[in-house]
């Protein structure tokens, strides 16, 4: 019976990452590009090569640009061509959350558990589709986890070449987005730590050399080579983006995955005390969820140093120091930048590596609690609990028709099929736009993919002057009130319209 709930669990496993990949693939030939899409395409993408090797933004993800660079030259122009390399780093990170649950958790209903809450999270879900860096970065980082993971779980056992490529893969995971520097690094610090402090041979110092030699090295001269260049153009104003207290990071991470959209409140409205639940999240459950996390995963860490042997700890407690000692360590890292330093704190997306790692080390640290005496073991069944009952807001927020960063975007490539529409009327006219300066990029973007050689390049001067077509939003109500606008298009989705005089 229990290997008939194995066997059904991880088929369920399957389906779901197979499923999501096929929305995946659905949202990113069907959705309308977005701002910061369009941005990268206009200025990295399509400009010259050397652009993209020498200049920096916080835009620019590296490596990501530069696969787009070759997906759009050989597939052609498209929103999917452009999105290519994001899905295939979005189905790399599914594939590797899944590995790693199995391999820490096992093939049961845990397992399970922690494969749906990691993906099915409305603020991941997202960046698996659209053509920034942040799922080509997740995919790398959490392979690299799953090499680590192994090679404490085997004992060591695996072929020397596993860290080898740890090394290249977390290289890669900072060369697809350099938020992901923090998190590579805490999780490469941890694995040292257990590595080097092990009582069994070789000696302390043939174990740091290997660590070095065949971790640290690969992992850095892999990010120096790809990112190097740009790197060395940014300054302090392309660090700009972030939280400014714990308290903002907490709550926009919350909100973001329990609240994805408008609708989310809406159906879950009846349900008791639902719009209570953000706030005692943010103030209560995550911050005690992650100091237990952190404890255990240092507890965790302590006892594999000592009990190093046949004794030595269950694997469930080698990924909990592992997935735990990542997320705390890394969480310290940021913390210390932005009281030292002046940084700024994750939020939304350049904190996605966040749920991931906190979704996953819950479960595990449940798996960790059950397994001891009965006041633990209660623990765990509440984490365990919490972790189901978040699935209930995921489901209701999912969506295959927006990204809710740029929700305003939605509806663009809709708006540009109307006003190509209305110039077949007049097929010789040259058309200005005035534009909310939201829609700039995207919309030159569908300049450039349609080749629409009849539109003026649309600029950020604002939608106040005379144009024969204005794409706005609701809060631009006050130029069609001045201009006497007609309202031509309203779209259902992003509320944006297009309008004329």
């Amino acid at each position: 019976m229990k290997d008939r709930v194995k066997t059904a669990c991880q088929i369920l496993c399957l389906l779901l990452v197979v499923g999501l990949f096929a929305v995946n693939v659905y949202r990113a030939a069907t959705q309308s590009i977005t701002a910061d899409e369009a941005f990268t395409y206009n200025k990295f993408v399509s400009g010259p090569i050397l652009r993209a090797l020498t200049e920096y933004d916080a835009n620019h993800h590296v490596l990501h640009t530069l696969l787009c660079r070759l997906t759009t030259r050989w597939f052609g122009l498209s929103e999917f061509s452009l999105r290519a390399p994001s899905l295939l780093g979005g189905l790399l990170f599914l594939i590797m959350v899944w590995r790693l649950a199995r391999l820490a958790l096992g093939r049961g209903w845990l397992c399970l558990l922690a494969v749906a809450t990691v993906a099915l999270n409305p603020l991941v879900l997202d960046y698996l589709s659209a053509a920034r860096g942040y799922s080509l970065a997740l995919g790398f980082f959490f392979w690299g986890l799953v090499l680590l993971a192994r090679f404490l779980v085997e004992d060591y056992d695996p072929p020397l070449h596993v860290l080898y490529r740890a090394g290249v893969v977390f290289g890669l995971a900072v060369a697809a987005n350099l938020v992901f520097l923090v998190p590579v690094v805490a999780a490469a610090s941890v694995f040292s730590l257990a590595l080097v402090t092990g009582r069994t041979p070789p000696r302390f110092g043939d174990r740091f050399q290997m660590v070095l030699d065949r971790l640290w090295g690969p992992g850095f001269v892999t990010a120096f080579l790809i990112v190097i260049l740009p790197l060395t153009q940014a300054t302090n104003q392309n660090f700009y983006y972030g939280a400014r207290s714990l308290h903002e990071m907490i709550e926009n991470i919350v909100v973001i995955s329990l609240l994805h959209r408008p609708s989310v409140d809406g159906l879950l409205g009846r349900v008791p005390y639902f719009e209570a639940w953000p706030r005692v999240a943010t103030a209560f459950l995550v911050p005690v969820l992650a100091v237990l996390l952190w404890t255990a995963a240092a507890l965790a860490l302590l006892r594999w140093i000592r009990r190093r042997g046949p004794e030595a700890s269950a694997i469930v407690e080698r990924s909990l120091f592992l997935l735990g000692g990542t997320f705390g360590l890394s969480f310290a890292a940021v913390f210390a930048a932005h009281r030292w330093f002046g940084v700024p704190l994750p939020l939304g997306r350049t904190g996605v590596y966040w749920p991931p790692l906190f979704s996953l080390g819950v479960v595990v640290l449940a798996a960790v609690l059950w397994r001891m005496a009965a006041p633990f073991k209660v623990t765990g069944a509440v984490c365990a609990a919490l972790t189901l009952l978040t699935l209930i807001p995921f489901a209701a927020g999912f969506t295959t028709d927006q990204y809710a960063e740029w929700n305003y975007d939605a509806g663009t490539r809709r708006i540009v099929s109307r006003v190509m529409e209305l110039h077949k009327a007049v097929p010789g006219r040259r058309v200005r736009l005035g534009v909310n300066w939201q829609f700039q990029s995207a919309l030159e973007f569908y300049r450039a993919k349609d080749r629409l050689d009849w539109l003026e390049p649309v600029t950020r001067d604002g939608p106040d002057g005379a144009y024969d077509y204005y794409v706005l939003l609701p809060e631009d109500a006050v130029v069609v009130k001045k201009r006497g606008l007609k309202l031509l298009y309203r779209d259902p989705v992003s509320e944006a319209v297009l309008a004329a005089p």
